[in-house]
């Protein structure tokens, strides 16, 4: 490269270290073959976002189910995150729970993926966010932790309950991500 003495390059340059800024919440996930997510909540009607994605692989026909009904079945190609919002009523019929419940259906991978969910009363309200990865992946501020060994119970109020052939598994795609993202602008003239 060769420039006359009245021109300049001009470089920008920025990194991004994808593990520890915004996209907490899909670096890390829930491998889920057939599983529900309980949580205890007062009756009403509620807003539920599911956030639901790969970084690396395709997680296809992932069915979704809430207080049992099924509301939809999702397909994110790779490095596509889905973020759907549905609404559901919890009542005393449904025992005071919010039950979400998510079926891989087939296709090219085995489990789909489930990386947050957030609650939040029509009504008004605190929504309550669930960042779901492992143990030791960074935890979204704001958000529970949710780990594959969350079995619900009374006493913590959420939590998984699995059919006797279920699955769960805890991923943390930050090892397989790039953790630099660069831009470069050359110009002539500055």
């Amino acid at each position: 490269l060769s420039l006359d003495p009245n021109e300049r390059i001009v470089v920008f340059a920025s990194g991004k270290d994808r593990a520890n800024d915004s996209f907490r919440l899909t670096r890390d996930f829930h491998g889920v073959d057939d599983g529900t997510f309980l949580v205890d909540l007062d009756e009403g009607m509620y807003e539920v976002r599911v956030t639901m994605g790969d970084v690396n692989r395709v997680r296809d026909e992932m069915v979704i189910s809430l207080q049992g009904e099924q509301v939809d079945v999702l397909t994110a190609k790779a490095g596509e995150f889905l973020v759907r919002t549905y609404m559901a009523e919890v009542s005393a019929t449904s025992d005071g729970k919010l039950a979400l419940h998510i079926v891989d259906g087939g296709g090219e991978t085995g489990r789909a993926a489930l990386n947050a969910l957030t609650i939040t009363p029509v009504g008004g309200g605190s929504p309550l966010r669930f960042d779901f990865g492992k143990a030791d992946s960074p935890l979204e501020p704001g958000y529970r932790r949710v780990v594959a060994e969350n079995v619900y119970s009374v006493d913590v109020s959420y939590g998984w309950q699995l059919p006797a052939s279920g699955k769960i598994s805890g991923q943390d795609r930050a090892l397989t991500r790039e953790a630099m993202h660069t831009n470069f602008k050359l110009s002539a003239n500055g």
